[in-house]
């Protein structure tokens, strides 16, 4: 790999992995490092140097590659070495870290027997502690570069070209060539062509956000890398401030300094941001889009909060000419948007779950043995199977196997959590024999585990279910109604749940118009999967995570009914 290569490469790293690669240049501890910008994890800069390894071609049979990775920019980007967090290792400063490990299994491959490298540099080396600045070059000379190719710049960092951190981005992403790294290079094609509003949507923890990310790395070149005046994102998560004007000046202050009270008026900042975005490569991504929108006049959900969003976008669509491009991610359609007039120029990806292949480059990812002659792989893509690839589900449960008290143990894991995964195969192995109705099923993937039950199901799904059922209880109550199936019907089943369900809990007709917007309502929000069976008729199913929390829901419903009835 030549040095214009390892640039290139090293300019394309994402902010945290760059960061790690500069802290190891400089000789700093993996604990260090973790506690610094690992969030205290030491797993997480493990993985980063796998990734780095994989990234800079450092192939050894010993899996001993941290020496070939630092001898590597020694000799291709020497102003690299003792750069770090501006805190290069030096004579002053001879054992800052002495009691703290290093990664642990990294031995210095000497490619010169006759060179000097002192045994106790090594084990420093490996141990994680410091090691002065003439033994990096002593160690550098060992690999078979000379001493007059290392440089040493304790002040010079980088930073122009550097990634911005994302939230969801990160060494964990995965995506094979059938799956979503060729998501990647469809979606960025059409982005570097006409399409400037692409639309992504899907369940929430699907993967939306690191998509829309990963897109953005793919998209650095179109954006001239420089990230500070052509990469603006707008996160509405909830409680976060999702008014247009808000969003807008801090964007226009960050570009053109503060402005005249006058230029702060909605209608100003509206004109001088259309004008920006169509006369500039900007690439904007818009997180949570589903926090900004309101009912509808025909008791639907659609409607812009706040009009000027609304009226941005469809100026971006409708303008003779934009440089800019829009990237929107969000739980639920934003129907307004969704304008065949302006069809060339946007376009909706709906998102779904990571595929065998990519489930298993997950579990490795995370650093399981996943090698295809053990039974944990087997046990893995069981648990992926049934909840279809969710990634973040897939995730948690990757964190909490290599955490305490399982330590990657995946035999011992799959043994506290299998009569949850067996009910889910036994359930779907009879509905393929003709057992659909499944109403006393006991599903409990949302609940499979303390971590899953509070990182899945309180923090993301209980938030969907209570929002559904806030904003459109007729869609809420047919989700919950059509839980009963185990395996997708036609649209008619599901539509005679909702009738027999509101009969129950209101003692009156459902009208077809609820009926349709109900359905409709579910449709948008991507909480029904739509699909065609072997009779080529279109089929409704719901996500075995989505049934696994409406079945809950369906049963306090039929609970609350026959408490009503007591007390009568």
């Amino acid at each position: 790999m030549d040095t214009k290569r390892i640039r290139e490469i090293f300019d394309t790293l994402p902010s945290k992995r760059q960061q790690v690669l500069l802290r190891v240049l400089a000789g700093e501890s993996k604990a260090k490092i973790a506690c610094d910008i690992c969030d205290g994890s030491t797993d997480a800069v493990q993985q980063n140097l796998r990734q780095l390894y994989r990234c800079f071609e450092i192939q050894d049979e010993r899996e001993r590659k941290l020496p070939g990775l630092i001898a590597l920019f020694a000799k291709s980007m020497p102003e690299l070495i003792g750069v770090g967090n501006s805190q290069g290792i030096n004579e002053s400063q001879p054992s800052v870290y002495d009691d703290e490990t290093w990664v642990g299994g990294e031995e210095p491959k000497i490619a010169n027997p006759s060179t000097s490298v002192d045994q106790s540099t090594v084990q420093r080396l490996e141990g994680g502690r410091a090691i002065r600045q003439d033994n990096f070059v002593a160690l550098y000379k060992g690999v078979g570069i000379d001493d007059s190719e290392v440089q040493v710049d304790n002040n010079l960092l980088p930073q122009t070209k550097a990634i911005p951190e994302f939230s969801q981005y990160d060494s964990f992403w995965v995506g094979g060539e059938e799956g979503r790294e060729k998501l990647v290079k469809q979606l960025s094609d059409r982005l570097r062509g006409s399409c400037r509003l692409l639309l992504i949507l899907g369940l929430t923890g699907i993967g939306k956000t690191a998509l829309a990310e990963r897109l953005a790395v793919e998209l650095q070149d179109w954006l001239q890398e420089d990230w500070k005046n052509r990469w603006r994102i707008a996160n509405f998560d909830k409680g976060k401030a999702t008014d247009f004007v808000s969003v807008a000046k801090n964007w226009l202050y960050e570009w053109y300094g503060e402005g005249s009270p006058e230029d702060n008026k909605p209608e100003r900042l509206f004109d001088k941001l259309v004008k920006h975005l169509r006369e500039n490569q900007v690439l904007v991504l818009i997180d949570s889009l589903e926090n900004l929108l309101k009912e509808n006049q025909e008791g639907g959900w659609g409607d812009f909060v706040d009009e000027w969003w609304e009226k941005l976008f469809l100026t971006v669509l409708s303008a003779e000419s934009c440089q800019s491009r829009l990237i929107i991610t969000s739980q639920d359609r934003p129907v307004n948007l969704v304008d065949f007039r302006y069809k060339n120029f946007w376009h909706q990806q709906i998102l779904y779950g990571l595929d065998e292949s990519e489930q298993v480059a997950l579990f490795k990812t995370t650093g399981l043995d996943i090698s295809p002659e053990l039974a944990n792989r087997l046990l893995l893509l069981r648990i992926g199977k049934a909840y279809k690839g969710h990634p973040l589900v897939l995730r948690v449960i990757s964190g909490e196997i290599k955490n305490e008290p399982f330590n990657g143990n995946v035999q011992a894991y799959w043994n506290d959590i299998c009569d949850k995964i067996k009910d889910v195969e036994k359930a779907l192995a009879e509905a393929e024999q003709g057992k659909v109705l499944g109403e006393k099923d006991e599903w409990e993937l949302h609940k499979l585990t303390r971590e899953v039950r509070y990182q899945v199901n309180k923090k993301r799904l209980q938030i969907v279910f209570d929002r559904l059922e806030k904003q459109v209880k007729d869609a809420y109550i047919l989700l919950c109604a059509a839980s009963v199936y185990r395996a997708p019907v036609q649209e008619e089943g599901w539509l005679m749940q909702l009738v027999n369900l509101v009969k129950r809990l209101e003692a009156q007709e459902c009208s077809e118009v609820r009926k349709d917007k109900a359905l409709e309502e579910l449709c948008n929000r991507y909480l029904l999967e739509e699909s065609v069976n072997h009779n080529n008729k279109r089929v409704l199913g719901q996500h075995n995570l989505v049934r696994s929390v409406a079945l809950e829901h369906y049963k306090k419903l039929v609970q609350t009914l026959k408490h009503e009835v007591k007390s009568l």
